[in-house]
């Protein structure tokens, strides 16, 4: 999900950011499952903010599915 306990506070987890952009870095398919919460929702929400850049071959069909 992409969350951790600092300081008696659950933050996002920064770790998972930096694995997806490591992921990105290395041409990797990224599909982050936004509907798990925390950091894993930030990361689908950028994917879907530039969802042509991630997945340019895609059709509307399968980036309304994925929205779903």
């Amino acid at each position: 999900m992409g969350n951790k306990d600092l300081d008696g506070k659950t933050t996002l987890a920064d770790g998972v950011e930096e694995e997806f952009n490591i992921a990105e870095e290395m041409n990797l398919s990224v599909l982050p499952i936004g509907a798990s919460g925390w950091m894993a929702k930030e990361l689908w929400d950028r994917v879907v903010a530039s969802w042509e850049g991630y997945f340019p071959e895609s059709t509307e069909e399968l980036k309304s599915h994925f929205k779903n």
